[in-house]
């Protein structure tokens, strides 16, 4: 079951007494679980769109005038979630299962090697989640079929060696593809 159908365990709400009790119970059981407050990742995504806090995903620092009201849930968020478990879980529990139970990698395709950037001179504006053992032209057929078709390399945007077709990717490798017109 392990292999064909992985499980993990998010166990949400951690922000309430009972579901801290529920999560030591069950963390000694399972090896899959991660405490998670889906309400803390809202509340504190929409603080941050409003300005009143810096949110990084970690940690907040608040940054804007805040009411009594929205200072007591900031701080029981910072005191019973962020302190106690690190983050709010969310992004941990979408991480854990996509690159360790699903064994993914992220690759960035780039267009210029040297300036890390696409044809629009945006850096690293985009990433490919691929499986673990994708190879270079694998990869290439993913960006765009007429990619793959016309493949000629890769090449390493970190070190600039060339990458053959059958090249297995590493996670964060930064690649540029050259192919035939």
């Amino acid at each position: 079951m392990k292999i064909s159908k992985p499980v993990l365990i998010v166990a949400n709400k951690i922000d309430l007494e009972n579901a801290r009790e529920n999560f030591e119970r069950l963390k000694g059981k399972y090896t899959n679980i991660v405490p998670a407050s889906a309400e803390s990742e809202i509340a504190l995504k929409k603080a941050a769109e409003k300005g009143i806090i810096s949110y990084d995903g970690k940690s907040f620092e608040v940054s804007g005038e805040v009411d009594v009201v929205r200072r007591k849930i900031l701080d029981h968020i910072k005191n019973d979630v962020i302190e106690k478990y690190g983050s709010t879980g969310v992004q941990e529990c979408l991480n854990k299962i996509l690159f360790q139970i699903l064994d993914y990698i992220a690759v960035y395709p780039v267009a210029d090697a040297n300036k890390m950037t696409d044809k629009d001179k945006n850096v690293l504006p985009d990433v490919f989640l691929v499986p673990n053992g994708t190879t270079m032209k694998e990869f290439a057929f993913k960006v765009h079929t007429q990619l793959g078709e016309k493949f000629i390399t890769g090449i390493d945007a970190r070190t600039r060696l060339r990458l053959a077709a059958d090249h297995k990717l590493k996670n964060k490798d930064i690649v540029s593809i050259v192919f035939g017109r």
